[in-house]
């Protein structure tokens, strides 16, 4: 059974900065020194006399070799960042980004910096080597070969819900969540595990999330320990959890007093920071006397082949048969026991008599759900609508749903006016795909024991837009491009992405015009397509034509749409603002004094 044994345990006696402590290599010595820093702007290097005193707040720190047999110092401040050199005692560079920066990773000689809307790739000099756009502020960075071709892409997870991955400069895909994606880590063969600002962890291979777990508390850090096969989650409420990388499953979960604000793995050794200094060392530890155990029982019952559906190859490790067996037989004997327990509890006489007045309910009682697009209730919504057959009535109602409920659930459960009837109305502030897991209780009034319905509806991307008549005006900006497709995919593709009572019909030879209105923001949605393959977007949001495109992209698996865009009045508004930053510009030039009076 695997345990954490403790290495070492001291206090810096200063308080950290989160996700601001690492451990390097930052001189000749080759001695591993821990670096922090503190909330009042210092770095301090453990076991050493050198403080850097910082007149900006940081908020981000790492240790890399930029070219160098050791590791520099890299400190990101609200409004720079700053390369600092150990061994020569000097600053190899500094660098004004005017939003800061928030994130850190390494590529070869470049150091990667996550900043407001962008993504900096910074060289040994400090000059610009590697820069590329984000769609927000970019929270954590961290290199993994996605493709498994052998060379590393850079994913950064940002402040406006989306993990983006990037291949050299250009965008490979981006996966959509729920919260701010506070933490990226690589897993290695195409997988990465993240982490949401909600509390969330999980993880995916290229685009396919393999799990995810909600915690009340936030990842303080990911790291991979003690092996490439098992990811360590320290949380800030001090819990620490090991968990398989494929799948989420916890192999051991420690507990420490405090908050975390930072861990790493050096030397192997897993390494805690608390955000009150105090610094603590695991070793793995194994209690060879279970693995034995585990060992005697497979050769006991000769379990070598076909276990609960599965074949053991004949080449494992007979310690690795016994952890998974083990395990397996674990949760089998789990189930089973509350599976006897509630046979017994119905056994009970005061249950018995109960049970034997209630009405029962009829086997072939269906429970039936429909979504509709509501656009007369204020505000408009999405509305799951349920119910159910033979008189029965719904008890309550559990929805699970990522990015449309706090929380990611909805329970409702009418304690008057019983019905077999219930609406739950949804409203996405995002237009994402969502699957919704829905638990039903139904039964009677009088029942003491209900039937759970369990089944799982999916909401379509762009359901928050219902259709509107042909007298809608049509909106000034648009997008026009050619694919290679005939008007009815694309009618296809339109009835999977929207919520529409009845789909939409289109001839092989006929053009195709749908028309739409947003029940967020009331605007047009026109989608248009002619017989030569032109299909022209219109609506004056430009993010949203670019989600409809990259929808329409990603269905029929384009890679590559030229597209001509028109959009008059966001260019209107460009263009007064030039015109303002030209004029402040030239009255700064022309006389500093009077634009200092006019600001004061």
């Amino acid at each position: 059974m695997l345990g954490l044994r403790t290495a070492f345990t001291f206090s810096l006696l200063h308080r950290t900065v989160p996700k601001c402590a690492q451990a390097g290599v930052l001189d000749d010595s080759a001695r591993l020194r821990l670096v922090v820093a503190t909330v009042t702007n210092k770095v301090i290097i453990h076991e050493t006399d050198t403080v850097l005193n910082i007149n900006e707040r940081i908020i981000s720190l790492a240790v890399a070799p930029l070219g160098t047999s050791y590791d520099l110092i890299l400190i990101g401040t609200t409004s720079s960042i700053l390369a600092y050199d150990v061994q020569k005692n000097t600053n190899i560079f500094r660098k004004d980004i005017a939003d800061g920066v928030g994130s850190f990773s390494t590529l070869g000689t470049l150091a990667m910096c996550g900043s407001n809307c962008a993504i900096w790739g910074l060289d040994a000099n400090g000059k610009d080597s590697f820069w590329t756009v984000t769609g927000d502020n970019v929270l954590s960075l961290c290199l993994c070969d996605i493709d498994n071709d052998g060379v590393n892409e850079l994913v950064a997870g940002s402040e406006d819900f989306d993990i983006r991955v990037f291949k050299d400069d250009l965008l490979l895909f981006e996966l959509n969540e729920t919260d701010a994606v506070t933490s990226v880590h690589d897993l290695g063969h195409g997988t990465f595990a993240y982490a949401l600002a909600n509390g969330t962890l999980g993880a995916y291979q290229g685009e396919i999330r393999l799990w995810r777990i909600k915690s009340k508390n936030q990842v303080a850090a990911l790291v991979t320990f003690p092996d490439s096969e098992t990811l360590t989650c320290a949380w800030s409420g001090g819990k620490i959890d090991m968990r398989n990388a494929e799948n989420g499953e916890v192999k051991l979960k420690e507990t420490l007093n405090g908050q975390v604000a930072n861990a790493f793995v050096r030397n192997s050794q897993l390494t805690i920071v608390m955000l009150d200094g105090s610094v603590h060392g695991f070793e793995m530890s194994e209690d060879q006397s279970v693995a034995d155990d585990g060992q005697s029982v497979l050769h006991d019952l000769g379990l070598r082949k076909h276990i609960h559906g599965f074949e053991m190859s004949e080449d494992q490790s007979v310690a690795d048969d016994g952890q998974s067996v083990l395990h397996d037989l674990g949760l089998r004997k789990h189930s089973l026991l509350v599976e006897l327990r509630n046979y017994e509890l119905n056994q009970q006489s005061g249950n018995v008599e109960i049970l034997e007045n209630e009405r029962k309910l009829p086997a072939n009682t269906h429970l039936e759900t429909c979504l509709i697009v509501n656009s007369d209730t204020v505000p408009p919504s999405v509305e799951l609508q349920l119910s159910v057959s033979n008189d029965a009535i719904i008890r309550a109602v559990i929805v699970f749903a990522e990015g449309i409920f706090p929380g990611e659930s909805f329970i409702t459960h009418p304690t008057s006016n019983f019905s077999s009837n219930l609406c739950v109305q949804l409203r996405l502030d995002k237009d994402i795909a969502v699957d919704l897991h829905i638990k039903t209780f139904i039964g009677y009034p009088e029942s003491t024991q209900l039937h759970v319905f369990e089944l799982t509806r999916a909401l379509p991307r762009f359901s928050m837009f219902a259709l509107c008549n042909d007298t809608a005006p049509e909106p000034e900006g648009n997008a026009v491009f050619t694919i290679n497709e005939r008007p009815p995919r694309l009618a296809t593709w339109i009835n999977e992405n929207f919520l529409l009572c009845d789909e939409i019909d289109c001839e092989e030879d006929s053009s195709l015009s749908v028309r739409f209105y947003s029940m967020r923001s009331t605007g047009m949605l026109f989608i248009e397509m002619d017989n030569s393959g032109k299909v022209t977007i219109r609506n004056d949001d430009m993010e949203l034509v670019g989600n409809v495109i990259q929808a329409i992209a990603e269905y029929f698996h384009i890679t590559t749409i030229s597209t001509i865009a028109n959009f008059p009045a966001q260019m209107k508004s460009l263009n007064e603002l030039t015109e303002k930053v030209a004029l402040n510009f030239n009255r700064y030039t022309s006389s500093p004094l009077n634009l200092a009076k006019q600001i004061i």
